[in-house]
């Protein structure tokens, strides 16, 4: 009775963040497909699960909830994931501060800025929207020459969040993080570890070579 349903668009980076939690905390769910190709967030029977016509959502039993942060916070806390959004109170801060600050950042100069226009094949100005993210990615170089993942020696939610805004330049092939960012580039690099990272870059691999 206590399902989880995930809907989602695999190149969708809250989406990403979501299913990468999931496998990582091994949380048994459902995959749904929704395609932003076709406009299916749109569509009526997407709008009754999430009114506000955008992915990810989760259905856990009778539970909705949107917005990708929100739900990485849910799924650590149903799930017992403690180590993913630990307990401690400062640390558990620590945690919340990077998820709200990708929104006014990395959110706006990585998808916003370049990989929107970039898969709408629309015009923009690339020099000043590269600027713009090298700008909002020194705060994540700083930190990770402090601790090996953004709270510390274990990846939390706010790695999750963080990095597909980062690791997506490298597949769209815009920037190159081992040329400028050594930190970003070792974190990036650690996270190949991760059997559920390595799936989920190939899952967004997948879906960016059917689009062509």
């Amino acid at each position: 009775a206590n399902q989880v349903t995930l809907y989602g668009f695999p190149v969708s980076q809250p989406t990403r963040s979501c299913k990468m939690l999931l496998h990582a905390g091994g949380v048994a769910f459902e995959d749904k497909f929704i395609s932003i190709f076709t406009g299916e967030q749109k569509k009526p029977e997407y709008l009754a699960i999430n009114p506000k016509g955008f992915v990810p959502a989760i259905k856990h039993g009778d539970f909705v909830l949107s917005e990708g942060a929100a739900i990485l916070q849910y799924i650590a806390e149903s799930f017992n994931l403690s180590s993913w959004y630990p307990t401690d109170v400062q640390t558990h801060a620590r945690v919340n501060e990077w998820l709200h600050w990708v929104h006014t950042s990395i959110r706006q100069t990585s998808t916003v800025g370049i990989v929107r226009p970039v898969f709408m094949k629309q015009q923009f100005d690339e020099e000043a929207a590269m600027t713009a993210h090298t700008n909002a990615i020194q705060l994540l170089e700083t930190q990770l020459g402090k601790t090996k993942f953004l709270v510390g020696d274990e990846p939390t939610i706010a790695d999750l969040f963080v990095i597909p805004e980062i690791d997506q330049l490298v597949l769209f092939g815009k920037f190159d993080y081992s040329k400028s960012h050594p930190n970003i580039a070792r974190w990036l690099n650690d996270f190949k570890q991760f059997e559920w990272y390595n799936n989920n870059i190939k899952e967004v691999v997948t879906v960016l070579q059917s689009a062509k």
